[in-house]
């Protein structure tokens, strides 16, 4: 059985169904998935963890920084007590990532190694640049939806994702705008895959016991 390994910063997240229905769509195809993340959403009850759970599908929570300045602190020396190869990540020069990014990015390739999956793939172009900026180098596969080509180059600069688009991977978007925002941004459009996401009709009953024809 292949191991797929499915990144997000939150699973499962209320308002992120998307990766949801993708990673139990992936478990019933017969993949063995694990998702990585820093943890739930807030309002996820018990039962809906169990679900996955019983899907067969592993959940791996890197954990979040949480707690008084003090707290973080320690958290962080022991990190890099365990990683010692986040300083030079974090005094490299040109560095477009964040100090708190890089921290997340080696905690969740440390999970990822573990993992060793045969396939990587990432929700979201902020996240995958997160972890390229750890030193992540697998070839994988990475979906953008929305803020992160919109929303996040307007604060941060339209280059931001200059690096993240000279590595190995294949990208696919919802729409052929999201595909034209790649190309404005700097993504070859030959690395680009227009995928749009399907709507699951059972889960929306037209009230007469059968589906709406139009």
């Amino acid at each position: 059985m292949k191991k797929l390994c499915i990144v997000a910063l939150g699973f499962p997240v209320r308002s992120e169904t998307f990766v949801l229905h993708h990673v139990m769509g992936m478990a019933k195809r017969g993949w063995r998935v694990s998702v990585i993340s820093r943890g739930c959403g807030q309002g996820i009850a018990s039962e809906e963890l169990e679900a996955i759970d019983r899907a067969g599908i592993q959940r791996i929570y890197t954990g979040r920084f949480r707690g008084s300045i003090g707290k973080k602190s320690l958290q962080i020396l022991g990190q890099i007590v365990r990683q010692p190869g986040i300083i030079p990540a974090l005094l490299s020069k040109g560095r477009k990532t964040s100090s708190a990014e890089v921290f997340y990015a080696f905690r969740y390739l440390k999970a990822i190694r573990e993992v060793a999956p045969d396939c990587v793939h990432i929700h979201f172009g902020s996240t995958a640049k997160m972890l390229y900026s750890g030193g992540f180098s697998q070839r994988c596969f990475i979906t953008w939806h929305g803020f992160d080509a919109n929303l996040l180059p307007a604060v941060q600069g339209e280059d931001m994702y200059h690096s993240l688009f000279k590595q190995r991977c294949t990208h696919t978007v919802g729409s052929t705008f999201m595909q034209e925002r790649l190309a404005q941004l700097g993504c070859d459009s030959d690395h680009t895959y227009k995928i749009p996401m399907g709507v699951d009709l059972e889960q929306c009953p037209s009230g007469q016991g059968e589906h709406p024809r139009d």
